[in-house]
């Protein structure tokens, strides 16, 4: 996934935002926006690649409740905060993913 075209994880990016869109509605604002992947560690400590990301915000929790819920989700949805919002890179997302995230989102928009 390290080396996937930025017009493949522009596309999934788009996709994420529509499904979490269309499973809360109005009870999450999310956004698409260029950003970057660290790949660092080992020989490559602070390496980063382009990307587009996912930013969510679930009206009426804090993005550490957010992370939490994804978190304790089955299976575990693994993601970031950054400037108040949760960030989902599509670079580390399998196609399959996509719609387990959607569905996880609008299960805790529902449930706030």
């Amino acid at each position: 996934m390290t080396f996937m075209k930025t017009s493949m994880i522009k596309k999934r990016a788009r996709e994420l935002k529509e499904l979490i869109q269309q499973n809360c509605g109005k009870r999450a604002t999310v956004s698409v926006g260029k950003g970057f992947s660290e790949v660092g560690g080992g020989s490559l400590p602070a390496e980063v690649l382009p990307t587009y990301l996912v930013m969510i915000s679930i009206n009426g929790l804090k993005p550490k409740k957010v992370l939490e819920l994804l978190r304790n989700h089955h299976p575990p949805i693994i993601a970031r905060i950054e400037h108040d919002e949760v960030i989902m890179d599509p670079r580390t997302l399998f196609s399959d993913d996509i719609q387990e995230i959607g569905e996880a989102c609008g299960t805790i928009c529902k449930n706030r």
